[in-house]
């Protein structure tokens, strides 16, 4: 009863400060199988199989069969409650993947009865072979099937910095090269878009709309960024790797669709292993000292955490980095060809997208080495640069920019 009180008191502590509330939910496995509360009121019914015996397609030992009436019929009942009783605002689907498509959809369904605005989304994949026939699966791909229910978009994530499962593999700020139109993919929140070539990228838009795509660097899986930039960039001074964070913080809060990050990113959270023997790549088995967020960083990079909220402010004031269709967003986002190699820049056209000023002007290098570009006609005030963020902006330029390395520079048109 007092977890239950405590639980409540936590949640109406949040509301009253204007915060909401996402609970990550895991209804893809259980614990164990076959001595679980499940398996003993029905044994075999509530866990996938095949002629092989059960499937593990949570890669944990099992999967729950959500795609069965009275495994659905749980699953939703569940989630009702935790809205109704404790106010919950939105729920985050571990291995969404694992579910069917038409038990995201009832969710979705019932859950927006009880409150239109509730949040919904999700990692659109699984952890291991399944029983589930691939056209059914929550997936990614499928995300056009699930309106209303936003993906994690692992694409733009390892565009920006490298693939989570290769150390040494390198994105967009920490060395990788020919990735200007996978950032374009990344960009256009996985909606389609005629100036990403697909062909080349290997893989078609996926999501109905932006909001479809929560973009991302890290999260709880796999290595913090900071430790991301660290193994891939062992060389690198942390003032260069402080830069890699910046430009990456600012692809995401620019980019259409969601912007999520890992608490304690704006300062750069580490996971150092004992003894100096690197960092925990998967922590869930380890101890505070290890997993804790170290809250003493905030006094020594205030410079970092003024960045991320510049940002934040900055997508909060100009509706057109948060634009609501793909019609939208082909209408009102123009990338510019004249850009050198390792450079992506576009023009947002405010006027069309319901915002204030004419244009928006995003340049990102992605360069060890400054560049000059060519601005388009007029007189352009800087939002971001390599060091500041904000929606107020400072000092006027026209004609070239300096963009420095490893940077991103926003623009509003005077």
């Amino acid at each position: 009863a007092v977890r239950i009180q405590e639980m409540k008191q936590m949640v109406l502590a949040l509301h009253s400060r204007g915060i909401g509330v996402i609970m990550d939910v895991v209804f893809n496995h259980t614990y164990r199988r076959d001595d679980s509360n499940l398996q003993k009121i029905v044994p075999g019914y509530y866990y996938r199989s095949d002629e092989t015996g059960y499937t593990n397609g949570s890669g944990c030992g099992n999967e729950v069969a959500s795609d069965r009436p009275m495994v659905q019929k749980l699953i939703v009942d569940s989630l009702i409650y935790w809205a109704k009783e404790y106010h919950i605002d939105g729920f985050r689907f571990d291995l969404m993947g694992v579910l069917d498509i038409d038990t995201m959809n009832v969710i979705a369904e019932r859950l927006k009865e009880i409150r239109p605005d509730i949040y919904l989304y999700g990692e659109g994949w699984n952890g291991g072979p399944s029983s589930l026939a691939e056209e059914k699966r929550a997936f990614k791909a499928s995300a056009k099937k699930m309106p209303g229910i936003g993906m994690f978009n692992d694409d733009i994530r390892d565009t920006i910095k490298g693939s989570v499962f290769y150390d040494d593999h390198l994105g967009f700020v920490n060395g990788g090269t020919h990735l200007e139109n996978a950032l374009r993919y990344g960009i256009t929140g996985a909606v389609a878009h005629p100036q990403v070539d697909y062909d080349a990228y290997g893989s078609r838009p996926w999501a109905k709309e932006p909001g479809q795509s929560i973009n991302y660097v890290s999260c709880h899986d796999n290595y913090t960024l900071w430790d991301k930039l660290s193994v891939s960039c062992p060389e690198a001074s942390e003032e260069k790797k402080k830069a890699m964070n910046r430009l990456c913080a600012a692809i995401v809060f620019t980019s259409q669709g969601v912007p999520f990050i890992q608490a304690g990113e704006e300062f750069l959270r580490s996971k150092p292993l004992p003894e100096k023997k690197g960092f925990a790549e998967n922590s869930y088995n380890m101890p505070d000292a290890v997993n804790s967020i170290k809250w003493d960083n905030i006094h020594e990079y205030p410079d970092m955490i003024a960045y991320y909220k510049g940002l934040m402010a900055l997508r909060k004031a100009h509706p057109v980095f948060r634009m609501q269709s793909e019609a939208e967003m082909t209408q009102n986002l123009c990338f510019l060809s004249d850009t050198p190699e390792n450079v992506v820049a576009y023009l947002l056209k405010g006027k069309g997208a319901d915002d204030t000023p004419e244009n928006i002007l995003v340049i990102f290098n992605g360069n060890d080495e400054e560049i000059l570009y060519n601005l388009p006609e007029g007189k352009w005030k800087i939002l971001v640069d390599d060091k500041t963020a904000g929606a107020d902006g400072k000092k006027n330029i026209s004609e070239k920019a300096d963009v420095e390395p490893l940077s991103a520079l926003v623009l509003e048109k005077e």
